[in-house]
């Protein structure tokens, strides 16, 4: 302490008979009360009032000591804490004096955040990791502070959104219960970054693009859904486009609106093309309106007329490729959704449309899905749907006859190569499979021929190859 003192003042004393200009004698005197001060802290005595709040921390030690417990289990010392806030305040002044310089360079007349990302690339940092780098030496818990910034500030990097190489570290989550301890004026600072909103170009690009997709102009609607699909801008609007498509079917489906509803699925299928962009952290705003287009109980005001069964067959082709791009082990994907089909097809109260719904959606898993689920179950849709076929009268534009003639078409189609070869008549069929039994004899019946056609074609050519040859 006194070696320190001595050397202080040996450096900063002056002659009062030298001639020292009086704004240079009160600058000098100035900056040895700031060094004394900074001296007499980390000494552990207090500062002086006049200087103490040029050197307090960023954040309160309540709020550090709640960091702190929170990621490492224990508290840090006052005097850690101290130097860790004036770091920090710092590392950030550093940090928008290169922003406010590179917003003049730029000719800007306000400072923005892609002036401080263009700074946080300069500087090569981030804003939760800003190159802390000091000596600890009078420090007790040094181990603590070291583990700190190595597992905590560098933990927190990769929410910035930069592509830049920093340390991976797993992430601890801070609960809405550690925010009774910090000071309450401080919650906004210490809360993660949330997304800055669009700029004015991408408003208006979002704004256009979904304007032309729902308009009545199909030449400008066509032109839309070519941008949804080759241009990389649509990283930028693509969480509004995911609000914009999960609300609009929402709607919609409430309204039957379902020319609405062919245009959002159109644009689905858009971005699914669109090989720039990744719409995994947007799956659950966009995966429930699709398949609630496939197993919702009308989407058309006029189901006589619009043809809302190749609507639902459009949709459940989508929620295929969604699985087969996205589904993993952690998310399940594929499971949630047959689970949410097979509900569909054993509740005794679901409609048939949704029946429908649920068997196209299955056959697009395959035919070992289909056979596993959808064959033990069709003498339970059978007794379904006999009544509305069997009843004379409904009329043909009915909903529901419509539904149970789609219904029986589509078993008949799907079964007829799986189960081609189980049975030889008719009657053992309608046994099995009671009403839709003759319908299914009739498939098979159809796909046999086509073997034994393809059959005869290929020992046809076989025969003319081998004349040939020789």
């Amino acid at each position: 302490m006194e070696e320190k003192l001595k050397n202080f003042f040996a450096s900063t004393v002056w002659n009062d008979s030298s001639n020292v200009q009086k704004h240079d004698r009160e600058f000098r005197i100035n900056r040895c009360i700031k060094t004394l001060a900074n001296i007499l802290r980390y000494e552990g005595l207090p500062p002086p009032e006049e200087t103490k709040k040029n050197f307090a921390a960023t954040l309160s030690d309540q709020s550090m000591n709640a960091i702190a417990e929170t990621y490492l289990g224990t508290t840090l010392n006052k005097r850690a804490l101290q130097m860790l806030g004036d770091i920090l305040r710092s590392n950030v002044n550093k940090l928008m004096v290169e922003a406010v310089k590179y917003c003049r360079h730029t000719r800007a007349t306000q400072l923005t955040v892609e002036h401080v990302q263009q700074a946080q690339i300069e500087m090569g940092c981030n804003l939760y990791m800003l190159h802390i780098d000091f000596d600890c030496e009078e420090i007790e818990d040094r181990n603590i502070v070291k583990m700190w910034m190595e597992e905590c500030l560098l933990s927190m990097g990769n929410q910035v959104g930069l592509s830049m190489p920093i340390i991976k570290l797993p992430k601890p989550m801070l609960l809405k219960s550690d925010w009774k301890r910090w000071n309450r004026e401080e919650i906004v600072m210490l809360q993660s970054i949330s997304r800055y909103p669009l700029s004015r170009g991408q408003q208006k690009f979002y704004v256009e693009t979904t304007e032309k997709l729902v308009g009545v102009s199909e030449e400008d609607r066509l032109a839309a859904l070519k941008i949804m699909s080759l241009d990389p801008a649509v990283h930028h609007v693509l969480s509004q486009l995911a609000i914009f498509i999960s609300e609009g079917i929402r709607v919609n489906i409430k309204e039957n609106n379902f020319i609405i509803l062919t245009h959002l699925l159109r644009l689905v299928d858009g971005l699914m093309r669109n090989r720039y962009i990744n719409l995994k952290p947007y799956l659950h705003l966009i995966l429930p309106g699709v398949v609630s287009c496939v197993v919702a109980n009308q989407i058309s005001a006029f189901p006589s007329v619009e043809d809302h069964w190749a609507t639902r067959e459009f949709a459940a082709s989508l929620t295929m490729n969604f699985i087969l791009h996205f589904d993993s082990d952690e998310q399940s994907i594929e499971k949630k959704v047959l689970k949410i089909y097979l509900n569909g097809l054993e509740k005794p109260m679901s409609s048939l449309t949704t029946i429908y719904g649920c068997i196209v959606g299955i056959s697009k898993f395959g035919k070992c899905v289909f056979y596993k689920y959808v064959t033990p179950r069709i003498a339970f849709i059978s007794d379904r749907i006999e009544p509305f076929l069997q009843d004379e009268s409904l009329e043909k534009s009915d909903l529901r006859r419509m539904a149970a003639n789609q219904i029986r078409l589509r078993i008949a189609m799907e079964c007829a190569p799986i189960l081609k070869y189980q049975f030889a008549t008719r009657a053992d069929y309608e046994e099995k499979y009671k009403y839709v039994g003759k319908s299914i004899y009739q498939a098979v019946i159809f796909s046999r021929m086509q073997d034994d056609v393809c059959d005869l074609v290929r020992a046809e050519v076989l025969e003319r190859n081998h004349s040939i040859q020789n």
